[in-house]
């Protein structure tokens, strides 16, 4: 967005007279910058003052000033000065400027000159959430942006933490501060090592930190940058909002309090009951009857997300549900939490945080989440977990592919709970496959490919929405041959009800294999080789972490034209660690037909940083034997 000023003049001139800084910056030079402080940085934090006051249960003030320098492209994302808010919270004053590198101020702006946008999520169909954006550019590196803003918080549910810093960007000077009016807000550093000035005021306790002169933490790849910067979790102690009242202390007040939020939204309508006798008509086992109440809310509802003040937290009655036929996961989770009370099955809420890379942190009791499941307890004491928000996953599949903890919640509080336990054979995809080729190198394909757990959700996503024809075409984009024709393709095993996902088909595969006037130059694995590569680095700093640990097993008979034997064959490496291994093998059946093997296995989904070389290595064997070939000769040449 470009702002452009027009003057207007008749026979006065008129002066406008840009908005006051409310703040005054200490830094009288953004371009000395010490040396150690630009290495590795695309941005700089010159100062940072947040501030922070809690007056009650139900308000509190944020007041940001920073002053940054965008060294570079890479962090012109940084020179964007925005703010969120919705109708719990409000902005009393935003302005911004903008300074070159010789120190001249180019562009000031103040809250009348921000564009302000619904913020839309692709998936929140009511949704009160807001944003106010100041964009900046400058066409000469670098240059430094100033700006203030102050927000009012109707509420202390949602305090808001502090980040010294973002991935790629240094610090010169950056405080935080909490002015508690005796609330009982609390605090958890995370990676952050700085001591705590504690100034005490008779109504009042003020709280204060100080983050100086920080080199920036580069961005690596496969890990979670952001989730390693130091930074500080605020939460509350007593809270209110929207006139509820609750208390994040511990665990169990915590849990008590958004139980009693939904406790009475539960009652079902009389015609949802004479559906739901009717589905179960008969049915004694209770697993069976869970199956089929999920199949129900999966068909008849759609996941659709409400974020309305409370409504973030509250979910829609299970009357609201079954008459419009959509609702958030709290809304979901809350129908189907009805329907088996209703038929006497126990079940309970879950509170979990739906991000792969945010583990709950145990001993600090507080809002870590932003999303609930179900979890149904049988009378024998077998668990069943559902993602009530997923047209297609089946039961015991939360789509995530790993264990975490979570927040059960009952009637007597939250207790800490720990979702299934997923190890890489949870995730798991099978494919078996029989290849006839021919003298010119192309082949006829019989494949059969099964997914289990989080692949099998992956898949489940990308097919179930979608028509026969799309299907065909992403069975057609995983074939690696540029000339290819499906002869049969055979989705039907492509069902959320099972917990395994299967896919049959027979395609031509044009010069699958390499020709010339004698030999055939036929690769083992060409339908399922490893893309992952990981560059050599001099030191590694993060973890390396995977979506999720998983295995593959790849069966493939490979049938060759007659009057051919083999001339050379590949040695594979077959590679043991303690986080991955696999092995590859070929061993003849008869004549010449040949059996080639594979497996593999990533044991662990986050791998320590001391151990990136030896993951390198391994991948770098496993793509390098992915790639090995058959050479085969005419008997007669």
């Amino acid at each position: 967005m470009k702002y452009s000023l027009i003057i207007v003049t008749t026979f006065l001139f008129l002066a406008c007279t840009p908005p006051r800084f409310l703040y005054e910056f200490s830094t009288q030079n953004y371009y000395n910058t010490p040396a150690d402080l630009l290495d590795g940085a695309h941005s700089t934090i010159q100062e940072s003052d947040i501030e922070l006051i809690i007056h009650d249960r139900s308000k509190a003030t944020y007041r940001e000033r920073v002053a940054v320098t965008i060294h570079n492209e890479e962090h012109q994302k940084y020179a964007d000065v925005y703010e969120f808010y919705d109708q719990l919270s409000s902005i009393e004053y935003m302005n911004a400027r903008l300074i070159d590198r010789n120190g001249k101020i180019v562009e000031t702006y103040s809250m009348k000159d921000a564009g302000d946008y619904s913020v839309n999520d692709g998936v929140s169909f009511f949704s009160d959430n807001r944003v106010k954006v100041l964009e900046f550019y400058h066409p000469t590196y670098p240059y430094t942006i100033e700006y203030e803003i102050e927000k009012t918080l109707y509420g202390t549910l949602n305090l808001p933490d502090w980040y010294p810093m973002q991935p790629d960007q240094s610090v010169v000077v950056s405080r935080f501060s909490i002015t508690d009016y005796n609330t009982g807000v609390r605090t958890h550093p995370v990676e952050l090592n700085s001591e705590v000035a504690v100034i005490e005021g008779g109504e009042y306790t003020t709280y204060r930190w100080d983050y100086n002169n920080q080199t920036a933490i580069e961005t690596e790849p496969y890990s979670s940058v952001r989730d390693n910067l130091p930074h500080m979790l605020v939460a509350p102690g007593e809270f209110e909002i929207e006139g509820t009242v609750g208390d994040a202390r511990t665990w169990e007040t915590f849990g008590k309090w958004y139980y009693d939020l939904g406790a009475q939204t539960r009652a079902l309508p009389d015609a949802a009951k004479a559906e739901i006798d009717a589905l179960v008509k008969g049915v004694e086992n209770e697993r069976e009857i869970v199956a089929i109440l999920f199949n129900y809310l999966q068909e008849k509802n759609r996941y659709v997300s409400i974020q309305l003040g409370i409504g973030g937290w509250k979910p829609f009655p299970a009357e609201f549900v079954f008459d419009n036929s959509y609702g958030d996961c709290k809304a979901l989770t809350n129908y189907m939490l009805a329907a088996l009370e209703y038929v006497g099955i126990d079940a309970h809420a879950v509170l979990i945080n739906a991000s792969a890379d945010r583990p709950l942190i145990e001993d600090f009791p507080g809002n870590q989440f932003n999303h609930v499941v179900l979890r149904v307890t049988l009378e024998n004491g077998e668990e069943i977990w559902l993602e009530c928000t997923s047209k297609y996953l089946p039961p015991n599949n939360l789509g995530n592919g790993y264990s975490k903890k979570a927040l059960l919640v009952s009637a007597e509080g939250g207790t800490v709970v720990e979702t299934p336990d997923v190890t890489n054979q949870n995730n798991k995809k099978v494919s078996v496959y029989s290849i006839n080729i021919d003298e010119q190198g192309h082949a006829k394909i019989e494949g059969e490919l099964a997914y289990q757990g989080a692949s099998q959700g992956r898949v489940l996503y990308q097919l179930l929405s979608v028509s026969e024809a799309k299907k065909t075409e992403w069975l057609e984009d995983m074939l690696p041959t540029d000339h290819k024709s499906i002869e049969l393709a055979d989705f039907s095993g492509v069902d959320s009800k099972k917990d395994i996902t299967s896919i049959k088909y027979k395609a031509q595969l044009d010069h699958y294999a390499r020709s010339s006037s004698k030999r055939l130059y036929v690769p083992l694995n060409k339908l399922n080789r490893t893309r992952i590569d990981f560059k050599d680095v001099e030191t590694r700093n993060l973890p390396i972490r995977f979506r999720y640990a998983y295995s593959e097993s790849d069966s493939v008979l490979l049938n060759f034209p007659e009057g051919y034997e083999i001339e050379s064959r590949p040695l594979f490496t077959n590679t043991s660690t303690e986080f991955a291994a696999y092995t590859q093998k070929l061993e003849r059946i008869t004549g010449n037909t040949y059996l080639y093997i594979r497996t593999m296995e990533l044991k662990e989904r986050e791998i320590a940083p001391e151990l990136y070389d030896d993951l390198r290595n391994f991948y770098q064997d496993l793509r390098k034997d992915d790639y090995q070939q058959l050479v085969l000769v005419r008997k007669d040449s």
